[in-house]
């Protein structure tokens, strides 16, 4: 059986997104390259059929002739792989056959999009805060978002429940996490572990201190807690911080080092354009350092991104 996974670590500028490490499956044993197209071999069929599928869906392609074998390729026919069940993990076009011998069948095409089913997100007052008279937030979301549907959580679960309308999301803000990582009791977080989620969405680090020498090891600890709740791994979406902390967001990415599977995205710099920040709408200089509607939708648009491959 095959899962087809791509990972990749995504660092997000102005300039958009570059792949800085794919990761390659290296289980896959190629089909034999002589081949000859011959009607005698019957059209295979492939369950699941095309469409929206839920991750970590098996695919199975079969036939009722016996004695076949089958090919399938997910590069467009560039190279055949052999065998009948894949594991699908991320968006997918796929072509298929059944072989007897060198005497193969028409190839057939399906394409796949991923959908989930639970979802957790861990972030900070970016994701939820409470009101606080002392800040002057009387909101109970994404801090200074101008409403509950402008912030990156409700951007997040639209796409999401586009995918799938009876997908169940969980939002917790870890900023005590943050605060506190080293003495922070993981085990608090076993109920979301137990919620085993397929989507994992980790946006954390602002609170972190900047000159910190040990987050890494301790973000790695957060990472493998949520993750290692099921056979399959869920989808894993981190980001760095949202404000200029260097060394912090490289902690987030030593803590993302293999054999930790992620899609990574630094959004450090778009704290570098006041465009993206509440500045000079709240009164306390703590809110107003918050993304705005427009960091919102960008943040969201990101981890979109990450949530469509």
């Amino acid at each position: 059986m095959i899962t087809i996974f791509l990972l990749m670590i995504l660092n997000f500028s102005c300039d958009g997104l570059s792949i800085l490490r794919p990761n390659k499956n290296k289980t896959q044993v190629e089909a034999p390259v002589k081949v000859i197209e011959d009607e005698v071999v019957q059209l295979p069929t492939i369950e699941p059929q095309a469409g929206l599928v839920d991750y970590g869906a098996e695919l199975t392609i079969s036939s009722k002739q016996p004695n076949v074998a089958f090919d399938y390729s997910i590069n467009g026919g560039k190279t055949w792989l052999v065998g009948n069940k894949i594991v699908l993990t991320q968006k997918t076009s796929i072509l298929y056959r059944a072989r007897n011998d060198k005497k193969i069948s028409k190839e057939l095409a399906a394409a796949y999009t991923i959908k989930f089913k639970r979802v957790l997100i861990l972030g900070n007052s970016i994701l939820v805060h409470a009101p606080s008279n002392i800040l002057g937030w009387t909101g109970n979301w994404g801090m200074a978002a101008s409403s509950p549907s402008n912030d990156f959580l409700s951007l997040v679960k639209v796409k999401l429940q586009e995918l799938n309308k009876d997908v169940v999301v969980k939002a917790v803000n870890i900023a005590e996490f943050e605060k506190n990582y080293a003495k922070y009791d993981l085990n608090q977080l076993q109920e979301y572990v137990d919620f085993k989620p397929d989507l994992v969405i980790i946006r954390i680090g602002d609170n972190v201190e900047t000159y910190t020498n040990d987050f890494g090891e301790y973000y790695r600890k957060l990472v493998l807690k949520v993750t290692k709740s099921s056979s399959l791994e869920p989808r894993l979406i981190c980001t760095s911080n949202f404000w200029q902390k260097e060394n912090v967001h490289f902690h987030i990415e030593e803590g993302l080092r293999p054999p930790v599977k992620a899609i990574y995205y630094n959004i450090s710099n778009l704290s570098k354009d006041p465009k993206n920040m509440a500045l000079g709408q709240f009164l306390s200089k703590e809110v107003s350092d918050h993304p705005n509607d427009l960091g919102m939708k960008t943040i969201a648009e990101i981890l979109i991104s990450g949530i469509n491959i």
